[in-house]
């Protein structure tokens, strides 16, 4: 399913395991109202033509009238060093 999204970076850390630097990004990611979105979610993000998962944290409602989710993701890539 394909919704309209706001997709904001709240905070970001790096850490070196195994010659590599892992980078993980945290964003706070602001849709429509939906019953079926849970931490289990992975989410997908195409944007500009490049394709990332965003692993799901947290799921709230934003306002407590079912009007919009604020979503706790979290983003890993890994670097070569």
């Amino acid at each position: 399913c394909t919704v309209a999204a706001s997709v904001r970076p709240v905070a970001a850390s790096e850490a070196i395991s195994a010659d590599r630097l892992e980078t993980q990004q945290r964003l706070l990611i602001t849709i429509r109202h939906r019953d079926d979105v849970t931490n289990k979610n992975r989410l997908k993000h195409v944007y500009n033509g490049n394709t990332r998962f965003y692993q799901v944290i947290s799921v709230t409602d934003r306002d407590m009238r079912r009007r919009a989710l604020d979503i706790i993701a979290t983003y890993e890539q890994d670097n070569v060093v």
